[in-house]
């Protein structure tokens, strides 16, 4: 006979991510969901393991709610980056209405509340661990899985293309950016092509130029690198140290990209 096993496993899933082991953590909680779904014959039901896979830091009935509410924090600090550096209005609840409770699936959300608990968990380690090779390959398949975040939200208003630059160029027609195909595809991808530290530092420090001399505002900026970083997470193993050495910055243009689509689209 079955028995109803999700509450034990939550609980050992507390403990896991307790001890800092996340990926067993975050399995088992998503076992208790799976415990869950069944016994209530629903996908979502709502239970302390769905507020967890969802990042519902609003739902108090939950034992664990202090990691949903510590990455609700660590969340709301790139969004006031965001809002404080592009004159952007999104607060941490209406991104919650739009993205987090309807997400363009429970996958979607899934990955993306458990990319977040990577980072926050990265973050607590010393700076020094993180100036090698290794880390950058780390820090380029985390950044890898926000894009893949940002493709799935852009792609549900888009769904007539597959390929990220076609999402790109919709998002920034959306949002009314600048950027067309011909931007993308033959100038920011050439320079990426070309010597990819170079084009991800200009873009960064906000001095890449287009052919006719005009410059990318912010924003796009942030969705160009998006791009390039897209394509280069997808074919190579190997990292390069401006991944290491400017992951913070690379973040948040990520989470810029990923907030202007929800705000925009969503």
């Amino acid at each position: 006979e079955f028995i109803h096993k999700g509450t034990p496993f939550y609980f050992w899933g507390m403990a896991a991510i307790s001890r800092g082991e996340l990926d067993l953590g975050y399995a088992l909680m998503h076992q208790a969901l799976e415990e869950d779904i069944r016994t209530h014959n629903t996908d979502h039901p709502q239970t302390p393991a769905f507020a967890f896979a969802v990042l519902d830091y609003d739902n108090v009935n939950q034992a664990f709610r202090h990691w949903p509410l510590s990455l609700a924090e660590f969340l709301d600090g790139f969004l006031t980056s965001y809002c404080t550096s592009l004159n952007r209005t999104l607060q941490l609840d209406e991104f919650r209405t739009r993205f987090l409770v309807n997400p363009p699936s429970l996958d979607v959300v899934f990955l993306f509340a458990y990319t977040l608990g990577r980072f926050f968990l990265l973050d607590r380690g010393p700076d020094y661990a993180l100036r090698s090779g290794f880390a950058g390959q780390l820090e380029t398949n985390l950044l890898f899985d926000l894009i893949l975040v940002i493709d799935a939200t852009i792609r549900a208003h888009n769904p007539g293309q597959r390929s990220f630059s076609m999402h790109a160029v919709f998002l920034s027609g959306q949002a009314k950016l600048g950027l067309n195909q011909q931007m993308l595809q033959e100038q920011v991808n050439q320079a990426f092509e070309s010597d990819f530290e170079a084009a991800l530092t200009n873009l960064l420090d906000r001095g890449f130029r287009f052919r006719d001399g005009s410059s990318p505002s912010p924003i796009a900026a942030d969705l160009a690198i998006a791009y390039g970083l897209r394509n280069y997470g997808a074919h190579n193993v190997s990292s390069m140290p401006a991944v290491w050495q400017r992951f913070l910055d690379m973040r948040q243009s990520l989470f810029n990209v990923l907030f202007l689509a929800v705000e925009v689209l969503c």
